[in-house]
């Protein structure tokens, strides 16, 4: 926006002479992007021009930031006339932001609620979730961005994590499946409905060998077990039911969950060796 300030005179034996500045502000907060122009009023040309802030001896400036800047201007006959300039800035983009988090754990019923003011009013949004709308609602635990454009092309970025409560502990929780019974643990039934064709010599697993990508997944993540090979792995949900089992052909294995709804689950991997490392892993479509 230009703004054209009253101009500065003085009155000698020469008649008036001084300056009047057109000022354009940043087009964004925090910008580079003002200008002043002066227009010497009087005086005998030609003119030099003396500005603070170590701005270049012309009677125009470009790629100004917001701020205040004084300039003298001498003309031929040594008269001088000065000026302070301020130049404004629009006010910063403000998301306004009202989140909510996830009631209880595996749960989509966060929600972020934007606000926005500030900048250039006429706001698009884009989410990191491809969402465009001010509001994204019925969320997953997570982190979510927003890249909010005002009307003058200015960008601003928000994120925020959306927490829920921690995963209920399902540590000797009985989970039925055909005819054994498992705890979430990896241990028997105290050997009751066991099949005790699991137990297989074998390599021993541990927990820090057991990687899992990329979580939260949305239709498939990838389990990787080291240097051990052709273990059982059951996905497990928070009633503690087994909704999928398999046998790895190698240390890396592709699981599908596009068929599960939202929320976590635990990933239990046994080795025929009789170890068992668990995992957890969010599925968030």
């Amino acid at each position: 926006m230009a703004f054209v300030c009253s101009a500065a005179l003085y009155t000698s034996a020469q008649g008036y002479f001084g300056v009047k500045p057109i000022v354009n502000e940043p087009s964004c907060y925090g910008g580079s992007t003002g200008s002043i122009a002066l227009s010497v009023v009087g005086g005998t040309a030609p003119y030099n021009y003396a500005w603070s802030g170590s701005l270049p001896s012309t009677n125009s400036q470009t790629n100004v930031p917001a701020g205040t800047y004084a300039v003298t201007v001498t003309d031929a006959n040594n008269q001088t006339a000065s000026y302070t300039v301020v130049v404004a800035q629009p006010f910063a983009i403000n998301p306004g932001a009202a989140p909510s988090n996830a009631s209880s754990h595996g749960t989509s019923d966060g929600y972020i609620d934007l606000n926005v003011d500030g900048g250039t009013p006429g706001y698009s949004y884009l989410w990191s979730d491809g969402e465009t709308t001010a509001d994204i609602v019925n969320i997953p635990a997570g982190t979510y961005t927003c890249t909010i454009t005002d009307a003058a092309g200015c960008v601003l970025t928000y994120s925020h994590t959306i927490t829920q409560p921690s995963a209920p502990h399902y540590q000797g929780v009985a989970v039925q499946n055909d005819s054994r019974v498992l705890n979430v643990s990896g241990n028997t039934d105290n050997g009751t409905k066991a099949n005790t064709n699991n137990t297989i010599k074998g390599a021993e697993l541990k927990s820090t060998d057991v990687k899992l990508y990329p979580n939260p997944a949305t239709t498939s993540f990838t389990l990787m077990t080291g240097e051990v090979k052709g273990a059982q792995i059951s996905l497990i949900d928070m009633n503690g039911q087994i909704v999928s089992q398999q046998k790895s052909e190698s240390n890396e294995t592709n699981l599908n969950v596009s068929n599960l709804p939202n929320g976590n689950y635990l990933v239990e991997v046994r080795t025929e060796g009789g170890s068992v490392v668990n995992k957890t892993v969010t599925v968030a479509k």
